[in-house]
C-alpha cells in the first residue's frame, strides 16, 4: 500500500535523523555500540509500526481501508506532502484520474469555492 510505505519512509527519516543527532552528542561511542544504537532504533520503530500496519492491511482486504488510510494521513501529516497528487485509490490500488465538474465545491486550504478537480478538491 503506497500510504504504508510513505508511512515507513518519513518514519524512517525521522529515525535516521534522530539517530545522528544522537551519535553525535556520543562521539565516545566505539562502532559496535553505534551499531547497536542503529539496530535497536530499527526495531523499535518496525515495534511501533506493527500494529497500525497489520490493522491497515486487514482493513483493505475488507475493503474498510479508507477511513483509516485518511487518518493517517492526517495524523502523520502525509496529506500535506500529497496535496498534488490523486489521494483514492481504485480498486486496483492505481490512484484515480481527476475528475473536472460543474459543481462547486470548497477547497479545504482557501476555503473558498471553486470548479475544479473534485479528486483534489481544490
Amino acid at each position: 500500500m503506497p500510504v504504508l510505505k510513505e508511512l515507513r519512509d518519513q518514519m524512517e527519516g525521522v529515525r535516521a535523523a534522530e539517530l545522528k543527532r544522537a551519535l553525535r552528542r556520543l562521539r565516545h561511542l566505539n562502532p559496535d555500540d553505534r551499531a547497536q544504537l542503529d539496530h535497536f532504533s530499527h526495531t523499535l520503530l518496525n515495534k511501533f509500526l506493527h500494529q497500525p500496519t497489520i490493522a491497515l492491511k486487514e482493513a483493505a482486504r475488507a475493503g474498510r481501508e479508507y477511513g483509516l488510510v485518511e487518518a493517517l494521513k492526517r495524523l502523520f501529516g502525509l496529506e500535506r506532502r500529497q496535496s498534488h497528487e490523486f489521494p483514492m485509490a481504485g480498486a486496483d490500488g492505481r490512484p484515480l484520474p481527476p475528475t473536472v465538474t460543474d459543481r462547486k465545491l470548497p477547497c479545504p486550504r482557501s476555503r473558498r469555492t471553486t470548479t475544479r478537480c473534485v479528486a483534489h478538491l481544490c
